[in-house]
């Protein structure tokens, strides 16, 4: 069923209850339901590739500038350089151990043996020459597979058969912050470190496809190739649109009886109180009756999506040993593990 025909049987029920307000109580029942957690429709497993490194050829840059020129053998480099899921624009730049910079935009049209990226911001890194320097395109930054994301569960990484931390917190961005200001080492990454909101190329024609979405590092640097597979959790579909309809094994019925709930509720509360004592409808009632219904309608649901989330749990350990509870220090470059499966 869906969302505009619940909303249209939410009016058919409470009295003077426009389609608008329906709608609204639709979606708010639908969030509420979410706001739980642990749903099947919230868990998503999927997998990406750090890039390998590429610095072929030179570039020219200019102090304060945005743009970037690669010579011939590095413009020639650079127009084979994307692949799936990480094409050049995802990818960031630098000279030496100078700034990070995004990539937002390539023109290999211009001219393909002078292509000039665009850069998120100003070049800031001083440079007495100009012309013929080395550099560095690599990616450590990565979005999270949904922009409602929640969490990671776990992340394996396939090439070097080996779990990584997912549960870095901002202080231990700080710390790695300190140990490593300059991200300078560059070895198969550890940590999965909290970074920023994606905001690349905002305002401009050179947005990027992931706005609002929020970023990750890896760290520390990646080198080389490598393939990863993820396990996250995000906040499951929204109902946007009229006929967007309700997952597995969420049933309308239960977001009805929220929703009526809700709305008897909000009746009740806006009679109006210059009528007789005992005049009028008493919504108490159904109130408590809808809630009962909710109520009961939500551990049926639940009870469904028991083996959907243990079928999901399961994958996680179909790649190797279950995934671990990892802790970087890196101040010392230790990685500590314990394995903690049944927290997992």
């Amino acid at each position: 069923m869906s969302l505009i025909t619940m909303s249209q049987e939410l009016t058919g029920r409470v009295p003077n209850l426009d389609i608008d307000l329906a709608v609204t109580m639709i979606r708010e029942a639908w969030k509420s339901v979410r706001k739980m957690r642990g749903w099947s429709f919230q868990l998503g497993a999927g997998g990406f590739a750090a890039p390998s490194q590429y610095a072929l050829g030179t570039v020219s840059v200019n102090y304060g500038g945005t743009t970037v020129t690669g010579d011939a053998t590095a413009s020639a480099g650079w127009a084979t350089l994307s692949q799936f899921g990480s094409v050049i624009t995802q990818r960031q730049f630098r000279i030496g151990g100078g700034t990070i910079y995004d990539i937002i935009a390539a023109d290999f049209i211009t001219d393909p043996t002078a292509v000039v990226l665009t850069l998120d911001r100003p070049f800031i890194d001083y440079q007495a020459t100009t012309t013929g320097l080395p550099y560095l395109i690599y990616q450590p930054y990565y979005t999270t597979p949904e922009k409602e994301f929640v969490r990671w569960l776990a992340i394996r990484d396939m090439t070097n058969v080996r779990w990584l931390n997912v549960n870095a917190d901002y202080d231990t961005r700080r710390a790695t912050d300190m140990a490593d200001p300059q991200r300078q080492i560059y070895t198969p990454p550890l940590v999965v470190l909290p970074f920023q909101t994606d905001v690349r190329g905002q305002g401009t024609a050179n947005a990027s496809a992931t706005l609002g979405y929020f970023r990750y590092e890896l760290y520390p640097q990646p080198s080389s190739q490598i393939v990863y597979q993820t396990w996250y959790e995000w906040e499951g579909p929204s109902l946007d649109a009229d006929l967007d309809e309700l997952p597995v094994p969420i049933t309308e019925a239960l977001i009805k009886w929220k929703a009526l709930t809700d709305a008897y509720g909000n009746a009740e509360a806006n009679k109006d109180p210059q009528n007789p004592r005992g005049s009028g409808a008493d919504y108490r009632f159904l109130v408590g009756e809808y809630s009962a219904k909710y109520q009961e309608e939500l551990v049926s649901c639940r009870v469904n999506d028991r083996e959907r989330v243990s079928m999901f749990s399961a994958q996680m350990s179909r790649v190797g040993s279950p995934a671990p509870f990892s802790t970087w220090n890196p101040a010392t470059g230790v990685l500590s593990v314990s394995n903690l499966a049944q927290t997992s």
